[in-house]
């Protein structure tokens, strides 16, 4: 995987743990309009972010199968 996507994939990771620790502040919650766009862009980027997680998973197996290896 290029630099660059992983950079970015990594930084939208971040994005997400924040935004789940804002959708569980009572400040947010308060207000319904933060609280609905944060909401939303969590569920907007929910989906790519669990595949990359899953991608780091498989990664971190396949370099520990070919450490095994040698």
């Amino acid at each position: 995987m290029k630099d660059s996507i992983k950079n970015k994939l990594e930084k939208l990771t971040e994005r997400f743990e924040e935004l789940s620790r804002l959708v569980s502040t009572p400040d947010v919650i308060a207000h319904q309009e933060k609280y609905r766009e944060y909401t939303k862009e969590y569920a907007k980027i929910e989906p790519l972010v669990q595949q990359f997680q899953q991608y780091q998973s498989v990664q971190s197996a396949y370099e520990e199968a070919e450490s095994l290896l040698k």
